[in-house]
């Protein structure tokens, strides 16, 4: 979800007066009706929408949002309700701040709690899109969301909206606090999404650099709160350069010793987007070490970490010609968990109280992955 900016700028255009219908990919673009107050209310109250994108609480304010989005008569914006073919309401998407004279425009989108995980958002705002290029003769479309939010970071590239940079505390949320955000924009000249876009991202993961430690201390500061509940208790000094060329150092010289394999994970355009680890390298009988991990919120959800797992499980294996990989995730923490299971990780135990994280011991589930046999 992205949510529309509180304000508007009125610009005369050719816009229409009231929606005007535009397919999409087995969903309507279309006028809010009545018929959708019930829905926009169960909306409204949905934990997700109230942290990103709050909308009207009662009857008389759904109404009256209802009727503000279906009048374009100012021109600054054009805004539908997103049906499926039952007709059900599934989601909104809104061109706003539309400026004429500039050739742009801002977009936002929400989608209903019972449509999710459908692609609703990214084919009606591919749809609202082109609507702005062919009718309006806009040339550049943009968006912007907190980093917090990887769902919407998703929908973005889903619908051919490049990643064009990060904008420190851009915005105030409803909670009151000022979160850095992704700037995402799609141009006329585009056309279609990029082909990346259609095909699964990629990632692979290289030896960590002394050159990656400003990269990554503005990754994390980035992602710090994204990351807490995951991570022990870090200092301030962790998030600067200087800390994380202290981090990248110590980890070279254990890599030297040969206790650990330090990597950086990167994504499709070579961007570093997180780090795995392996550590506990032991040799001998045992011949065994375990894997950490982590990225970034932008790159949360892009199969990104389960292909950075399958690399270094590779490396591991074939390279380091170790027999057995462990990993453990906090007990709540399915998607890594998915990651793991993917990558062929089987889960034999619980460890209680194993890590401090997030500043108190929590119980952790374990895994491990062995080699296969040689045929």
């Amino acid at each position: 979800m992205n949510g529309e900016r509180s304000y508007h700028l009125p610009m005369a255009s050719e816009l229409a007066k009231e929606p005007v219908r535009v397919e999409a990919e087995g969903l309507v673009l279309r006028e809010f009706r009545p018929a959708d107050r019930e829905d926009l209310l169960t909306t409204f109250a949905d934990e997700d929408i109230v942290r990103w994108n709050p909308g009207p609480t009662g009857p008389d304010p759904v109404a009256e949002f209802m009727a503000d989005r279906n009048d374009w008569s100012a021109g600054s914006h054009a805004s539908w309700a997103v049906a499926d073919q039952a007709d059900r309401l599934v989601g909104s998407v809104s061109l706003h701040k539309i400026d004429v004279e500039q050739g742009d425009s801002e977009i936002g989108y929400w989608t209903a709690p019972w449509a999710r995980g459908q692609g609703v958002a990214a084919r009606s705002v591919d749809a609202a899109t082109r609507f702005a290029f062919s009718q309006l003769g806009l040339h550049r479309v943009y968006l912007y969301h907190a980093l917090e939010n990887p769902g919407s970071c998703r929908v973005a590239v889903a619908a051919g909206f490049l990643l064009e940079g990060i904008l420190r505390h851009s915005y105030r949320y409803a909670d009151g606090v000022h979160r850095d955000e992704h700037l995402h924009a799609r141009l006329s000249t585009d056309a279609e999404r990029p082909a990346a876009t259609k095909r699964p991202p990629v990632s692979a993961t290289r030896l960590i650099t002394l050159e990656d430690a400003p990269l990554l201390a503005e990754l994390l500061r980035a992602n710090r709160e994204f990351l807490a509940p995951w991570e022990p208790a870090r200092s301030n000094d962790y998030f600067t350069v200087d800390g994380q060329l202290q981090e990248v150092r110590r980890a070279l010289e254990r890599h030297r010793q040969g206790s650990t394999l330090p990597h950086v994970i990167v994504d499709e355009s070579g961007q570093v987007v997180g780090r795995i680890t392996l550590n506990e390298i032991v040799r001998g009988p045992f011949q065994s070490c375990s894997v950490g991990y982590w990225v970034s919120a932008s790159a949360n959800g892009r199969g990104i970490a389960s292909a950075a797992v399958r690399n270094i499980k590779r490396v591991a294996f074939d390279e380091l010609g170790l027999h057995r990989i462990e990993a453990g995730t906090l007990l709540h923490n399915v998607p890594s968990q998915r990651v793991l299971e993917r990558n062929g990780f089987v889960r034999f135990g619980v460890a209680p109280a194993y890590l401090n994280i997030a500043g108190r011991w929590q119980d952790h589930a374990l895994y491990h992955v062995v080699r296969p046999d040689p045929a």
